[in-house]
């Protein structure tokens, strides 16, 4: 640790970390009105929509749907 900086490492729980993790897919050649987060459990992976075309709020409901 070189001036007081550290490394910025975010968690699950912390929204930062569901805000780089939500995108806007593809469909047909246009791209989705809403933001979708893709996640995994059980060696199943799914792609959710979350429904809003807002990226903050696209990122909060990531992080609750991945906590619940």
């Amino acid at each position: 640790m070189q001036g007081g900086m550290r490394n910025s490492v975010t968690g699950k729980d912390d929204i930062r970390y569901w805000q780089k993790r939500v995108r806007k897919t593809a469909s047909r050649g246009s791209e989705n009105a809403f933001y979708s987060v893709q996640l995994q459990h059980a060696g199943r992976r799914m792609e959710l929509s979350l429904g809003t075309p807002n990226q903050m709020e696209a990122a909060a409901r990531a992080k609750e749907r991945y906590l619940f």
